[in-house]
């Protein structure tokens, strides 16, 4: 935020010497739109603070305390707080101008640091008109840079023709400096109205922001009625429609009819880019979600349906679609939503462009992996073993996949706070320097994600990928470990003993327990455990409203079953059958708990089985809902149902009986 050189600011400007960056104006844009801001009370204490500063330095002129505690905060942070508490006072006859005036000339002027100079345009803003006899001066000089723009338009919005002093500034700024722009302006003629829609909306960063300032308030049915339209500003139309749809939906906007009644024909007719066909295949989503949302309150008339589904479903789109994989354009997100849309099969090669472009593409990887053939994905595995980052993906340490994302959120917006300006009696360390191994730094899970995705999807070629899996043990996400170890467990027979050898190595180094143990369950001896079908052919029933719940409970023996086959099947709300085993040696109470083609999952525990048995051997029928599985911790809870099927069967013997006897079949 300093500038420690002995030049003011002014100078700076004036020279032409001030580094006007992209990054000119970025803390004002985070703060307007994208941190959260400070409390109101923060905000309050700091106001007064300042203008404690202020009356201080009008008593002793001591200059440097004023601009230590300028500089020790952020104005943008409480701007509103502080401006309106110096218009209070100067109304109030609490505060004199002149002071003010002074001090803001000597802060224009001769401030060395940001901070120091948007004071200075603040109090300026502050001061009567009457003191201002140099405004248009002040805002010539620090409209030359984005840092100032916010507050100069605040001082410009004092004054006549100030829409058109923003309107210029909008026009002649990018970056962070347009967004600024872009909130202040008030699209009041039609060539405003017109150049926001083409241009305005457009900053480089943060297109959504500027996107939602222009849609906000501007009917594009008004803008295709009044322009001649062709295919550029069609594809115009539908990427200012893609950044809008980015946060907002198509029914926050306004005038969303118009997308129906205006947009839609228009693409219709002159529509041929792939902008066009994703803000269609927004407009469909957005579309198809209202429908299961709101579907008995039909909100969407059937013709605006009727007509999306007619200009999406063309020939047209598919051509659209083929040119832009051949010169790999848009994102990889949209074309592989178009391919499903129009049933075109994406492989590999069809994709590798866009892997070229960022080899970390979670959409390639989770499509190719679950949906593409088996060449596809035997080539994206290669791929991606020599072009991912292994070294650091293998590198051992444990971290909860589940969660990184969220920490990853919460990382940056640590980031972003300004910890300096909380107040807080604290000794706050540059933020790199708490992130403890430098391997770390800086560095994102896209790729750990990337393997994750294919370890967890590997299916039939988990069998020849078994090094693959073993290798996967050492990853740094913590899922990407239960994954390698579901696939090892379907091929525990293959493992060699320089497999276990690494197995027993990575159990020994393992930090999380569970991980910890099922890695030593790969290395026990599988053929020791119990594989065993039984007959329940009259025992498969349908839940019926009229079950009655009895009780939830633990399989118990799962421990020695093999688990393998029924792994990648048996899955939460699944129904598994209860068969009495009469002839078990070791409990005359025993029941076995069955999936439905007879595969026993081990036994109701002895010290629930006792009722239940008389339930089964008094002819009633009983089955279980799987309420949780973890095959690694060798667990399987059901819920218990006693089923109504006994009392259907018996009605029906009665209406049978009676049937028969009206018959005279019964004597």
């Amino acid at each position: 935020m300093l500038n420690n050189d002995d030049i003011s600011i002014y100078d700076k400007l004036i020279k032409g010497q001030l580094d006007s960056s992209q990054e000119a104006g970025k803390h004002e844009v985070l703060k307007l739109y994208i941190s959260e801001g400070l409390s109101h009370l923060n905000k309050k204490n700091i106001s007064k603070g300042l203008i404690d500063a202020l009356i201080q330095y009008f008593k002793d002129e001591n200059y440097r305390a004023l601009t230590a505690y300028i500089n020790n905060h952020n104005l943008i942070d409480y701007y509103y707080a502080f401006t309106e508490k110096l218009e209070l006072l100067v109304r109030e006859g609490l505060m004199d101008i002149e002071p003010l005036h002074a001090l803001y000339h000597k802060l224009l002027h001769n401030g060395n640091t940001y901070e120091e100079v948007k004071v200075g345009i603040a109090l300026a803003t502050v001061c009567e008109s009457q003191y201002l006899n140099n405004a248009q001066k002040i805002i010539d000089t620090f409209s030359k840079s984005p840092e100032f723009y916010f507050y100069i338009i605040k001082l410009a919005q004092n004054y006549n023709n100030a829409n058109t002093f923003i309107y210029n500034l909008a026009k002649s700024s990018y970056s962070y400096g347009r967004i600024i722009a872009m909130s202040y302006l008030e699209f009041l003629t039609e060539d405003i109205k017109i150049w926001c829609i083409e241009e305005g909306w457009k900053s480089g960063i943060y297109n959504e922001i500027g996107a939602a300032l222009v849609l906000e308030d501007i009917n594009i049915g008004w803008y295709i009625d009044n322009l001649t339209m062709d295919s550029a500003k069609t594809s115009n139309l539908s990427r200012l429609l893609q950044s809008y749809f980015k946060f907002n939906s198509l029914f926050h906007y306004e005038f969303y009819k118009s997308i129906f009644e205006k947009y839609l024909p228009n693409v219709e007719t002159h529509g041929k880019s792939l902008d066009d066909l994703v803000a269609l295949i927004q407009i469909q989503e957005f579309v198809q979600k209202d429908v299961e949302i709101n579907d008995a309150l039909n909100s969407i008339p059937t013709k605006y349906m009727d007509m999306l589904a007619d200009i999406l479903f063309t020939k047209r789109w598919i051509r659209v679609l083929e040119n832009s994989i051949s010169s790999v354009e848009g994102s990889s997100e949209y074309i592989i939503k178009a391919s499903k849309i129009f049933d075109f099969k994406l492989t590999f090669n069809h994709l590798i462009g866009y892997l070229n472009k960022d080899i970390s593409d979670a959409n390639i990887y989770k499509y190719i992996m679950k949906e593409g053939d088996e060449s596809s994905k035997r080539q994206l595995i290669e791929f991606a073993l020599n072009n991912l980052n292994l070294d650091i993906i293998f590198i051992g340490a444990h971290i909860d996949s589940e969660n990184q994302l969220q920490n990853e959120d919460i990382i940056n917006s640590l980031k972003d706070i300004d910890w300096k300006n909380l107040n807080l009696d604290l000794d706050i360390p540059e933020f790199n320097d708490l992130l403890v191994n430098d391997d770390l730094k800086e560095y994102n899970f896209k790729e750990d994600e990337c393997l994750e995705i294919i370890i967890a999807n590997l299916g039939d070629l988990s069998k020849e990928m078994i090094n693959l899996n073993v290798k996967a043990l050492s990853a740094r996400l913590d899922e990407t470990k239960k994954h390698a170890i579901k696939n090892l467990r379907k091929h525990q027979g293959l493992l060699n003993e320089e497999h276990k050898k690494i197995i027993g190595q990575a159990a020994e180094n393992e930090e999380n327990y569970n991980i910890k143990n099922s890695l030593k369950k790969l290395l026990e001896n599988r053929s020791l455990k119990q594989r065993e079908y039984v007959n329940i052919r009259h025992l498969i029933i349908r839940p019926y409203i009229k079950d009655i719940y009895i009780s939830s409970m633990n399989v118990a023996g799962v421990y020695y079953r093999d688990t393998t086959p029924i792994e990648d099947n048996l899955t939460q709300d699944d129904i598994v059958y209860l068969k009495r085993e009469k002839d078990n040696l070791y409990d005359h109470n025993a029941i076995q708990v069955t999936t439905h083609d007879g595969y026993v999952l081990g036994y109701i525990p002895k010290k629930d089985n006792f009722i239940l048995k008389n339930l089964l051997d008094g002819g009633k029928y009983l089955y279980g809902i799987v309420k949780e599985t973890n095959f690694e911790e060798n667990h399987i809870r059901i819920r218990v149902y006693l089923s109504y099927q006994d009392i259907i069967e018996e009605t029906q013997n009665i209406v049978m009986m009676l049937r028969g006897k009206s018959n005279g079949q019964i004597q």
